[in-house]
């Protein structure tokens, strides 16, 4: 079993259920710096991981996409802008899911097995749309039940085959099994690595364990009046200080990226 550390770079959008204007949506800059400090910090711990990135960013930001990849990290699609699939009809979606296969794959020169929805959104024909866009696997069904956002307590907490005997892959990003709460993102953030290390340890010995973040978390973030104070808490060097103290905390595991898992 491995520990598949995941990161998010995107366009940081405040989600629309907070009604809140900002002049930092759009923003590109909070995911590169975020994408530059922990480059260092993985390059230094010889873990290498899988980023998803948007094709938005990528137009924009295309040196960030290559270097990335020149670190030896896996990039994965996460679809072309952070908008939710729900929101989209299937025309939409599909062509999120073509175009930022190929922006992506054009900027690395190398094939993009991955994806991740914004948002862990999907729809009812959205696996056999992945499956049509040539990707082999997908990240996108998160477990958990988080009042207000999700109640998939019924999802498998394992790698499975949404399309029965099609070659797609879900890779859901871990839990507590049982009370099906994150422990990655916000949480680890917020409460601390504790929730990290005892999410790893209840699953480690089952299964793999896929841990998410969002490059932008690595950055002091801005407080905006009318956004709940957890999403900019702890942001910046102390997050990436955690990161670190929990990589090395678990050395004597695994580290690798998803295109692995899915092999």
């Amino acid at each position: 079993m491995k520990i598949y550390l995941t990161f998010d770079v995107e366009e940081w959008m405040l989600p629309e259920d907070y009604h809140v204007e900002s002049k930092h949506n759009d923003n590109l800059e909070f995911a590169e710096k975020g994408c530059q400090k922990l480059l260092e910090i993985l390059d230094r711990n010889e873990i290498r991981s899988t980023f998803f990135v948007t094709g938005y960013l990528a137009e924009q930001k295309p040196r960030l996409v290559r270097e990335i990849h020149y670190y030896g990290h896996e990039i994965a699609s996460h679809g072309y802008k952070h908008v939710s699939l729900s929101s989209l009809e299937n025309g939409e979606i599909q062509k999120s899911l073509t175009n930022s296969k190929r922006i992506l794959s054009k900027i690395t020169r190398s094939p993009i097995h991955g994806f991740r929805a914004p948002n862990f959104s999907f729809c009812s024909e959205f696996f056999q749309l992945l499956l049509d866009s040539g990707y082999t696997y997908d990240s996108s069904v998160h477990p958990a039940i988080v009042p207000g956002y999700y109640y998939n307590f019924k999802e498998p907490l394992e790698h499975y085959r949404p399309l029965k005997d099609k070659p797609l892959l879900e890779i859901p990003p871990s839990v507590f099994p049982g009370i099906r709460m994150p422990i990655s993102w916000i949480w680890m953030r917020n409460l601390g690595n504790w929730i990290a290390r005892y999410g790893v340890r209840a699953n480690i010995k089952k299964r793999d364990v896929i841990l998410y973040f969002h490059t932008w978390e690595f950055v002091e973030m801005p407080k905006v009046k009318g956004v709940p104070f957890y999403i900019s808490r702890n942001t910046g060097s102390s997050f990436l200080q955690r990161l670190d103290k929990f990589i090395k905390e678990f050395k004597d595991i695994e580290f690798g990226k998803l295109e692995e898992a899915a092999k």
